[in-house]
């Protein structure tokens, strides 16, 4: 639900906004829930020796977090956010073919036919009518790679550091570093566009907006630790 929070006002946000300051909020704002996380259940014992280890697979998770976020995003400008959103529905799929490849799991009959249809559904969302690839969707298809990429990572490092709080901070803060980074170099370019859009949802002052963004930064922190928190 939380997620879906984000998704339902995610044009909004970045129409008025713009995507890059839309990412740099959410990705700063997602930290709460996991700074909270971490007071919760309190600091966890750091093996010192492993710290580069940790910060090595950091940097690569939250790259992948930030890079999902930028190319999505990319794709609800201009293919809209019900068709970029419905490719949310590769990272399952994927997450499973890893299982397979990495860990030796295995699948039933039921379970390969639920993926087939699956690749099925995305060929047709991000195909034309001539069967013809939808460019718009391209950043969109890329982008949940990339965050399955992140799943992957944060699953993997948390299994390895048997601790799942400093891991999820970590991965969170690094991919606010590169929200930043994005923000610093196509902030200004993108200021021009929004003030265009300044009449998009205009009964929304700019305070409701920043509101609207930072709970969805927060609403994304939340989901990510509920989500490893009941795996």
């Amino acid at each position: 639900l939380s997620w879906t929070f984000i998704d339902s006002f995610s044009k909004i946000f970045i129409r008025r906004l713009g995507a890059s300051k839309s990412i740099a909020i959410i990705a700063a704002t997602g930290t709460i829930p996991m700074f909270a996380a971490l007071l919760i259940i309190g600091m966890p014992t750091i093996n010192y020796s492993q710290l580069p280890l940790l910060i090595l697979l950091s940097v690569i998770g939250g790259f992948a977090l930030f890079a999902g976020f930028a190319l999505v995003y990319r794709s609800v400008e201009s293919a809209g956010i019900a068709n970029s959103f419905l490719l949310v529905e590769l990272q399952p799929p994927l997450l499973i073919l890893f299982g397979i490849a990495a860990l030796g799991e295995s699948l039933n009959s039921i379970q390969i036919a639920s993926i087939l249809l699956i690749f099925l559904g995305i060929y047709f969302v991000t195909t034309t009518k001539g069967i013809k690839l939808d460019k718009s969707m391209v950043p969109s298809l890329v982008g949940n790679v990339m965050w399955t990429i992140y799943w992957i990572v944060v699953v993997e490092t948390i299994m390895y550091f048997r601790e799942y709080a400093i891991p999820m901070l970590l991965i969170r803060v690094m991919a606010m570093v590169f929200a930043a980074v994005f923000l610093t170099t196509n902030g200004k370019a993108e200021g021009s566009a929004t003030r265009k859009n300044r009449n998009y949802y205009a009964k929304l002052t700019p305070i409701m907006i920043l509101a609207i963004v930072v709970l969805a930064g927060i609403a994304d922190g939340t989901g990510n630790v509920l989500a490893q928190n009941s795996s």
